[in-house]
């Protein structure tokens, strides 16, 4: 189609913008869906669209650009690349326009036309369309507010392999006087393909009684290839106060707990599922004392009391 255009970082030197950050307080627009999953076979094409809506009362120019992105630590966070780096996905998504001018309250879907090459590999492929909003600044020169957009998710059909590994069930603490506690386990995408887990950390008593129960990556995130993504879980009654003496009397009495507990975590991709474990146990040290005191009073009283009457 030879009116499809490629939006790359040239489309802005060619329009003669310059990237100036605008500091706003929020975004004048929208762009939804905020992730987009499609799925193509080598020599396809995907039609998709974007929805972007002007949320302010005057009428606004948006560009838009293409951005490939990979995971950035542990906690689900993305790096962008700079726009130079156009290798995949970049260059297989097309729009109709470089930019695209609302009305007032006016929104509009934008297509977006994804060609898989025929040589391409199986598995994943990852950019972000991010749209900013072009601006007039007070020396009369265009400018680029900050941007927002869409995380888009291809995966070439294929040959898919959905691999994860499960760390080692960590936490803040093996023996404790009470609540809570805290846990943070560690999914690592061995694949070829972006994966979502899903997973439950469970606590066990002594006795095999379900204690608590706490759902693992309830926001939905996905784990990158070659990278991954720490959960974490708290085991609680209540919030814990301000610590001293007879502060932390009355947390083991809010947060109590006796003896030895097996927590587990279970992590599902799919049809494939991974459990880890670890034992921890709480000892509440001054209920125990508090309550051997009075035993001790008690049985030294009744003795007493026996000498006596003897």
């Amino acid at each position: 189609m030879n009116f499809m255009t490629r939006i790359k970082a040239l489309t802005f030197i060619s329009l003669g913008l310059y990237f100036i950050i605008i500091p706003l307080s929020v975004h004048a627009f929208s762009v939804s869906p905020p992730i987009l999953e499609v799925e193509a076979g080598p020599g396809e094409a995907v039609h998709t669209k974007i929805h972007i809506q002007n949320t302010s009362n005057t009428k606004k120019i948006y560009t838009f650009t293409i951005q490939k992105f990979i995971a950035k630590g542990e906690s689900g966070q993305q790096t962008f690349l700079p726009p130079t780096e156009t290798a995949g996905l970049p260059e297989w998504m097309y729009f109709d326009r470089p930019a695209l001018e609302l009305a007032p309250g006016a929104a509009f879907d934008l297509p977006v036309v994804i060609r898989v090459p025929t040589n391409a590999d199986a598995g994943g492929q990852y950019a972000a369309v991010l749209f900013a909003e072009q601006a007039e600044l007070a020396n009369g020169t265009v400018g680029i507010v900050p941007r927002t957009g869409t995380l888009v998710f291809l995966t070439v059909r294929g040959n898919i392999l959905k691999s994860f590994s499960v760390g080692t069930l960590q936490s803040d603490v093996e023996t404790v006087s009470h609540l809570p506690a805290n846990f943070s386990l560690t999914v690592k995408n061995l694949g070829n393909v972006h994966i979502q887990p899903t997973g439950k950390l469970r606590v066990q008593n002594m006795f095999g009684n379900t204690v608590a129960s706490y759902p693992l990556n309830e926001t939905g995130g996905r784990i990158l290839p070659g990278s991954q993504l720490i959960f974490y879980a708290s085991w609680t009654r209540h919030e814990p106060l301000l610590s001293s003496w007879m502060s932390e009397l009355n947390e083991e009495i809010r947060n109590f707990g006796f003896g030895r507990y097996t927590v587990e975590a279970t992590i599902t991709v799919d049809a494939t599922t991974q459990v880890v474990t670890k034992e921890i146990w709480i000892w509440p040290w001054m209920i125990l004392s508090f309550l051997g005191f009075v035993f001790a009073v008690v049985v030294g009283t009744l003795l007493v009391r026996k000498r006596m009457r003897t």
